[in-house]
């Protein structure tokens, strides 16, 4: 059968960037360099109601969860099984990566924040799996970094990832959320 992975992506702000801005924001388009079997995928959206839909093994959760690894991160530690991030590296790759562009729309005009994060995975000598993460914010018009702190979805949506999750997308109709 078919799945729809439903997802909203305009969040209402109480703090954040986008209160600064005085509007709320939203994802515009996203980028995967790599992430798990997607390879250099691009995807627009509107500042609404998003639906992707497709074909059960398609390609729908995982692009769900590479949503949660921009703003959010992926979790290192592995309940049962392997981790978040072994899960989604790009392995003849070696890392998992991309970006993503958000829109903040006023009558004064749009602003656009641009949000890359890479995480690279190396083994070492003994064998064993090291990750090093790169996560960077920029103002997508001049391309100059912008400081922040926390997670860059906690300070351009105001929200934690735990109400990210709960409120800004449905992964699937059957309510699983990209990170179990």
């Amino acid at each position: 059968g078919r799945h729809k992975g439903i997802i909203n992506y305009t969040v209402g702000q109480r703090k954040g960037l986008g209160v600064a801005f005085g509007h709320p924001m939203y994802i515009k388009e996203i980028h995967i360099s790599a992430f798990g079997p997607i390879v250099d995928a691009d995807f627009a959206f509107d500042s609404g109601l998003n639906i992707i839909e497709g074909a059960n093994e398609s390609g729908k959760s995982a692009i769900a969860t590479f949503i949660k690894f921009i703003f959010y991160g992926l979790s290192a530690r592995s309940g049962e099984g392997i981790s978040d991030r072994q899960k989604c590296i790009n392995w003849s790759r070696g890392y998992a990566a991309g970006h993503a562009v958000c829109v903040a729309e006023s009558s004064e005009g749009k602003r656009e924040v641009r949000v890359e994060r890479t995480l690279n995975a190396k083994t070492d000598s003994e064998g064993r799996v090291k990750y090093s993460e790169k996560v960077r914010l920029l103002d997508n018009s001049t391309s100059m970094p912008m400081q922040y702190s926390g997670q860059p979805g906690e300070f351009l949506f105001g929200v934690p990832e735990s109400v990210f999750l709960g409120s800004a997308f449905a992964a699937q109709e059957s309510d699983i959320k990209p990170d179990g």
